[in-house]
């Protein structure tokens, strides 16, 4: 009998762990950064590319953090672009 409690109790402790999804944050919006925020978001990570600048971000905020990658990786990214480093730099989003 024990031995099914334990059992029961290790599998709900399991269940019961958060997985938090590691953050990146890019720094730079020319075509590298841009690149690099939507294949490390590809690849399951929360993502945020800063820049300065807000015309290099204005249109993937219209497209809702949305950027197409074309290439050898193909497939779309999502991110959120932000011109404030204090943002970038969260751990969480």
């Amino acid at each position: 009998m024990e031995g099914i409690f334990m059992k029961n109790a290790r599998r709900a402790k399991r269940k019961s762990r958060i997985v938090e999804k590691p953050s990146v944050a890019v720094l730079g919006a020319g075509h590298g950064g841009l690149a690099m925020a939507a294949h490390i978001s590809m690849m399951g990570f929360d993502t945020r590319i800063y820049t300065r600048n807000a015309e290099r971000i204005r249109a993937i905020q219209e497209r809702s953090g949305k950027i197409e990658l074309q290439g050898i990786i193909t497939g779309f990214g999502n991110v959120y672009a932000t011109e404030s480093l204090r943002f970038a730099s969260m751990t969480q989003i």
